[in-house]
């Protein structure tokens, strides 16, 4: 499998001596198309569909991570959502999967499709904290 390199310049945020760095790196400019309070027509879908993400991203020379990032999850059978994150070393490991086995939602079935999403977009909207690597750290 073909893994290319990218380099994003200034892709951080500076936050006095940190930087935060967004993970939800494919869906940043996303929205929630579900935050109307009342849906009066089903969900369609149009087919089952599953998305895989896999990214490993390079701290930059002389930083490490801060604190880890918490992993989600929320699986309503018809529709599964996870988002892991794992690191090593100067390494971070981002994947995420998005399934939906089901493609027809009827209203009734509207605000647990809100609840889902709700939860899709915490967790690709957390980020991380990158600090310097002090002298004494053993990383």
């Amino acid at each position: 499998m073909f893994w290319p390199e990218i380099e994003i310049p200034n892709f951080a945020t500076r936050a006095g001596r940190r930087l935060v760095l967004p993970l939800g790196i494919f869906h940043a400019n996303q929205r929630n198309p579900f935050i109307t309070n009342k849906r009066t027509n089903p969900v369609y879908f149009g087919y089952p569909q599953e998305d895989r993400e896999d990214a490993k991203l390079e701290l930059p020379n002389g930083m490490k991570l801060e604190s880890t990032p918490i992993s989600n999850q929320s699986d309503q059978k018809a529709a599964y959502y996870e988002f892991l994150v794992s690191s090593e070393g100067k390494m971070l490991h981002i994947r995420r999967t998005m399934r939906f086995s089901g493609y027809l939602f009827e209203q009734k079935q509207y605000p647990a499709l809100q609840v889902f999403y709700d939860r899709v977009f915490a967790g690709d909207s957390q980020q991380v904290t990158i600090v310097r690597r002090t002298e004494n750290s053993s990383k």
